[in-house]
């Protein structure tokens, strides 16, 4: 998705004009450009109308990306951005799986995208998906650099945390003491009290 977004820096009208389209095509609710939904389902469903008016057309849109053969990573984009919690999730058979949300592209949706977009001009990005054990042993780090990590956290609940466990904890923690030894500045993303969970936890200091 990333890489996507990134190789339209330097021609982002293209890619309005490419989301948009589809947002079109699809008459999904657009309230960037225009203030489609009726007051009739305002009223009616005061807190849910955008998914109310975009079930309907929603439901198409992932069913033509998950049967095509070739994924179209635009789409997929839309599907982000008008499912559910704006969450990724997919079958193990690799189809989207998130039901409609009660969000459509809307100004700040717009908004956010001049500065994804000059960042990463400015920072001249490289995306990797690699096992954070396997990249983190590739590079070659120099004065000034600074290492942050988002792991999934271990106690809470979500979809991407069933693939990560107590081996993988620890072996960020390693990764964590090499960079410690190196002198490599880093920063770390984590819980520590969850719910009913017990607080059985790695605290990074």
């Amino acid at each position: 998705m990333h890489r996507f977004l990134c190789s339209y820096t330097g021609s982002e009208n293209d890619f309005y004009k490419l989301i948009f389209s589809i947002i079109h095509k699809y008459q999904l609710s657009f309230s960037y450009q225009i203030d489609n939904i009726t007051s009739e389902l305002k009223q009616k469903y005061k807190k849910t109308c955008f998914a109310h008016f975009n079930k309907e057309n929603f439901d198409p849109l992932k069913k033509h990306y998950n049967q095509a053969a070739k994924k179209n990573i635009a789409e997929l984009y839309v599907l982000l951005i008008y499912g559910f919690n704006r969450m990724l999730r997919f079958t193990q058979r690799g189809n989207f799986n998130i039901p409609v949300g009660n969000v459509d592209f809307n100004a700040n949706t717009y908004n956010a995208l001049p500065a994804y977009f000059r960042l990463n001009a400015e920072k001249r990005t490289i995306w990797h998906n690699q096992d954070f054990r396997e990249f983190i042993a590739t590079l070659d780090f120099r004065e000034g650099d600074f290492v942050y990590l988002d792991p999934p956290y271990l106690i809470t609940f979500s979809e991407y945390n069933k693939l990560w466990n107590g081996q993988a904890e620890e072996d960020l923690l390693q990764v964590l003491d090499e960079l410690n030894e190196m002198n490599v500045p880093f920063a770390v993303s984590n819980v520590t009290n969850y719910k009913i969970v017990p607080e059985k936890v790695f605290l990074l200091f």
